[in-house]
């Protein structure tokens, strides 16, 4: 197995210029950066400690595109607030959870505090499948009485709705 090297990231950083209004960035960050709208007031009210906010890391090709859709928006509306892409120390990315470097074809996938690989997640999937004895069903039957097995017979109720075959009047 072969380790590429390291996948360079960078983040898009806001600068704060006092002139900008704060509406227009907590939208900028919603609509160019998928920040949720109470993630973007939080970071917007918070602006004043650092004087900027960061968004990413993003691979490098993501930060370059989400610089120029955030600067023509920032142009469009004639706000002078400065925006930069700043690139970050080249890291090798691994597992947290089984310590495995990155490779060309291997994909992580950030969670709140830990990075985890697909092997990883393929891996507890098959564990939890075999704990919890999901499965394919081979007939349907099978699958409606798993489905409805906390459930005594005369609880399930059913409906069905029969429609004329005819939608004429009779004369």
């Amino acid at each position: 197995m072969t380790i590429s090297p390291p996948v360079t990231s960078a983040r898009v950083v806001l600068i704060d210029d006092d002139t900008t209004p704060e509406d227009f960035v907590v939208d900028l960050l919603v609509s160019v950066f998928a920040k949720a709208e109470a993630d973007a007031r939080e970071l917007v009210r918070n602006i004043g400690r650092s004087g900027r906010i960061e968004c990413g890391p993003y691979p490098f090709e993501v930060a370059r595109a989400l610089l120029r859709a955030a600067t023509a928006a920032a142009t469009a509306k004639g706000h002078p607030l400065k925006i930069v892409c700043e690139q970050l120390p080249q890291t090798a990315q691994t597992c947290d959870f089984c310590g495995q470097a990155g490779t060309a074809t291997k994909r992580f996938f950030r969670g709140p505090r830990d990075l985890i690989c697909e092997d990883c997640i393929r891996a507890n999937a098959d564990q939890l499948d075999a704990q919890t004895g999901a499965g394919h069903f081979k007939y349907s039957f099978e699958a409606l009485n798993w489905h409805f097995a906390n459930l005594r017979k005369d609880e399930i109720v059913t409906s069905t709705r029969i429609f004329p075959l005819t939608t004429r009047r009779s004369a």
